[in-house]
């Protein structure tokens, strides 16, 4: 349906920057190094952070990623133009989405664990357990829209932010009893603060950038929203593995076991998920700290000039429209 519905709808449209040839040096040294640092990450689990090849994938990929950003400073036309970061709220919008798309997309990929493997949920409950958090998402949305007027970047930013810390920090108190309903409560109130701060951050992002950098700003974008992800889903596995082991250690040690019990391995495990829980809740003090750096004033200038432009511009090629009608 969504491809029926594409081909009849949309309406091929090129952009000229993107006519003058393909970046596959970008598309080599970008993609290769956020590969290495992935897997880097994803080994470290088993490894140790101080591993021969942890370290060896994850300095190379990180040099690589360098070399991308350098190439893409001189490339033309570029693959990502890291140009845009120029701009005081493009860089500060995409710096506090990062940290907390990365978390939130390692805390969905770990809740779903604790859900499937700890709790012992099938695919579907644990589905229908999770939906709650889109409906309260799609509730809050047109609310934060209407909001964002009165109360202006800086303060939809630092609320939202703040309060998502506070709706994940319960789930840190979540064991292996506890039941679907409080998880679905828990979930619901998650869903309605994100959608604030994602309101404001999108606007100062999109907003004040003139339409011919509407496309290469959504490529940069969406392409820091996924790499956050996969870094944030990697990181967050990753701790989670090593505080159970940790734990599990522990256990062993304190109690004079030769192999953990089943009692054991639980409870490090329920531990487990717990400090990763309680570690997405606290990373998203990052956005809220980057929050009180937006300048209200110059964010809402630099939009309405732009808005202005654009309505100057329509009303312009509007006008035009007639008189080349007549000729």
């Amino acid at each position: 349906m969504g491809l029926l519905f594409g081909l009849r709808v949309l309406k091929e449209h090129k952009e000229d920057y993107a006519q003058k040839g393909f970046d596959y040096l970008g598309l080599v040294t970008g993609g290769i190094g956020a590969a290495m640092v992935l897997y880097a990450l994803a080994s470290a689990a088993g490894d140790g952070w101080t591993s021969g090849k942890v370290l060896a994938f994850g300095l190379t990929g990180l040099a690589l990623l360098v070399a991308f950003v350098l190439f893409e400073l001189r490339a033309k036309p570029p693959i990502i133009d890291v140009t845009l970061f120029k701009r005081p709220l493009f860089a500060l919008g995409n710096a506090m989405l990062i940290p907390a798309f990365g978390m939130f997309s390692g805390f969905i990929f770990i809740f779903t664990l604790f859900l499937q493997e700890f709790q012992g949920r099938t695919p579907f409950e644990s589905g229908l357990i999770q939906a709650p958090a889109s409906i309260a998402m799609a509730i809050s949305l047109p609310i934060a829209s209407r909001m964002y007027p009165r109360l202006g970047p800086k303060k939809m930013l630092f609320l939202g932010f703040f309060f998502s810390i506070f709706t994940m920090m319960p789930f840190a108190l979540l064991q292996h009893s506890t039941p679907a309903w409080a998880i679905i409560m828990l979930l619901f109130v998650r869903g309605l603060p994100f959608s604030f701060a994602m309101v404001a951050a999108q606007t100062i992002i999109y907003g004040p950038l003139e339409s011919e950098k509407q496309g290469p700003a959504s490529s940069a974008y969406n392409t820091l929203r996924q790499v956050a992800a996969s870094f944030g889903v990697a990181l967050i596995a990753t701790i989670e593995i090593n505080r159970v082991t940790s734990h599990v250690h522990s256990a062993v040690t304190s109690q004079h076991l030769q192999t953990p019990t089943q009692a054991v391995i639980q409870h490090a495990t329920q531990q487990g998920y717990q400090e990763v829980f309680f570690i997405c809740a606290l990373a998203m003090a990052i956005p809220v700290i980057l929050s009180l750096f937006v300048d209200n004033k110059k964010a809402e200038d630099t939009l309405a000039r732009r808005v202005a432009e654009r309505e100057a511009s329509a009303g312009a090629s509007a006008a035009a429209a007639p008189a080349s009608a007549a000729h």
